[in-house]
């Protein structure tokens, strides 16, 4: 089994690199995790401002600024990735597998999770920057329809910002065109079977360090918090008709969910998370007709 990250700017072409790695590699063997695909899996952006939403992704919602809500995201990702390697790897005898995973990736603070699930799992590692000029990836996003569009400036930052792997970690493969995808593929092939073996038969309990342990369970549990407060919101929007207030009960909503993190709360009750939610709301509309 083998990790790979596919890394790049919005329009590099990664997504299509995604469905080609799978077409010539095989259902079996390869398996593809979108981020964006995961950040609208539960529904929860097309119930809460409807159809035009539903497909809307992390960088369009949040831009570049790594906020507490892209944080969650992000992280809610990479748990769904470490639960999917888990489960593998408890099987005996499965076909060595590869895992694609798709996503901008252009900080090391984003691909470190990886590397470490990686060296967690004994498992190969390897890094696909999806290369393009500036200039293509800007008129392939302009041809996307409007609301799948990212801005320009974004994806300027992203490009000025990106910080590549090093080329002498042997971890590190840079695609430019569909001249590179066999020997990538070749690649792969050879990575993916370095995985000793035995490990492949070993509990994945027995792989983990016990602080790893406790950190996937705290964060399982800051996850759990994360999606209770979202089912509130959409609760709240449904009874009380308020769909106008989505927005805004967004935001009280992260502030709620870090308050509760601070306190450090073993559990909650979803009636009163909803109820303080709708609290705040009141006490939002009474401050802002006040001050108008």
């Amino acid at each position: 089994m083998a990790i790979v990250l596919l890394m790049g700017m919005p329009g590099s072409g990664k997504t299509y690199l995604c469905r080609e790695l799978k077409a010539k590699l095989g259902n079996e063997i390869c398996v593809t995790f979108s981020y964006d695909d995961i950040f609208n899996d539960d529904g929860f952006m097309e119930y809460l401002w409807g159809e035009e939403y539903s497909n809307r992704n992390v960088l369009q919602l949040y831009g570049l600024d790594e906020n507490r809500s892209a944080r969650s995201e992000r992280k809610r990702c990479e748990n769904r990735i470490r639960e999917f390697l888990k489960a593998q790897l408890s099987v005996e005898d499965n076909i060595p597998m590869v895992v694609v995973i798709d996503d901008i990736f252009y900080l090391k603070s984003m691909r470190r999770p990886f590397r470490r699930m990686s060296t967690m799992f004994h498992l190969p590692y390897l890094v696909v920057l999806v290369d393009v000029p500036i200039a293509t990836a800007l008129a392939r996003n302009l041809q996307r329809p409007e609301k799948f569009r990212i801005p320009e400036s974004t994806i300027r930052k992203i490009h000025e910002k990106m910080e590549l792997p090093s080329t002498d970690d042997g971890n590190f493969f840079i695609y430019q065109s569909t001249d590179n995808l066999k020997l990538l593929i070749e690649h792969i092939h050879c990575i993916r079977r370095k995985m000793n073996l035995r490990d492949t038969s070993k509990n994945v309990s027995s792989m983990i360090p016990a602080k790893d342990e406790k950190t996937s369970s705290k964060d399982e549990k800051w996850m759990k918090l994360e999606l209770d407060l979202r089912r509130c919101v959409s609760e709240l929007i449904h009874e009380k008709d308020a769909n106008k207030d989505g927005i805004v009960l967004v935001k009280i909503k992260k502030n709620l969910y870090w308050k509760i993190r601070k306190k450090n709360a073993i559990n909650w009750d979803m009636q009163e998370l909803k109820n303080i939610l709708w609290e705040e709301l009141q006490e939002y509309h009474s401050i802002k007709a006040m001050n108008e």
